[in-house]
């Protein structure tokens, strides 16, 4: 049995990180009896599950919700979320595969939980120390978020691409700061939104469970 939790969505508190991806789990070797089975997929940031009697039988979680700028499970998850331009540690992964059932073979160029990119940013000060920075590119299969950099006030402050499959992008920015495009929404199971500035579409996506049987 194999399940991903929901990947993250990023608040929208003048922070851009990307949401990470839904972290993974995995059960090996189960014997079913007959019986009802409750299974919960869950929904962005929620864990997906499979229960028999009221008891779980594996869980994996959802990516945590970006509650604030100084929250430190910002951009975690089955792979991490960019970092904005200015961060200074990575958005963690979960560091082993969010391939289903590690299979490379039926699942070649499908790992889930892609983390979102990270949006772009302008500094709070003004004057000859703004700043503009490019988003972190969002972590895949498993892998930490990518770190923004920071540069001078003459860039455009792109978002970070998402990581694979299908995290979203990061909302990028104009010469003069304003949102010049909305971030966008994770487009496959478990995969994180892309963060943002100012305004942003950067939900995250479903989970997923799968069960496979021997032939």
């Amino acid at each position: 049995i194999w399940a991903c939790g929901g990947g993250g969505s990023p608040a929208l508190i003048r922070h851009s990180r990307g949401g990470g991806g839904g972290y993974t789990a995995q059960l090996n070797g189960q014997t079913l009896p007959i019986g009802q089975y409750v299974i919960t997929i869950g929904a962005a940031e929620a864990a997906t599950s499979i229960a028999r009697g009221g008891t779980a039988l594996l869980t994996a979680n959802g990516a945590p919700v970006l509650s604030g700028t100084s929250d430190a499970n910002s951009g975690k998850g089955g792979s991490g979320g960019g970092m904005a331009a200015g961060g200074t540690a990575v958005c963690k992964g979960q560091g082993t595969t969010t391939r289903p059932f590690g299979d490379t073979v039926n699942f070649v160029n499908l790992p889930c939980a892609g983390g979102g990119g990270a949006g772009g940013r302008k500094s709070s000060a003004s004057g000859a120390s703004d700043w503009y920075g490019y988003g972190g590119k969002g972590g895949s299969n498993g892998s930490d978020g990518g770190l923004g950099s920071v540069h001078n006030a003459t860039d455009k402050p792109y978002g970070g691409a998402g990581g694979a499959t299908g995290g979203g992008r990061g909302q990028t920015l104009g010469e003069g700061g304003a949102a010049a495009a909305v971030s966008t929404a994770a487009t496959y199971y478990g995969s994180g939104g892309g963060g943002a500035h100012y305004t942003h579409n950067g939900h995250g996506y479903q989970g997923w469970l799968l069960i496979r049987v021997p032939a």
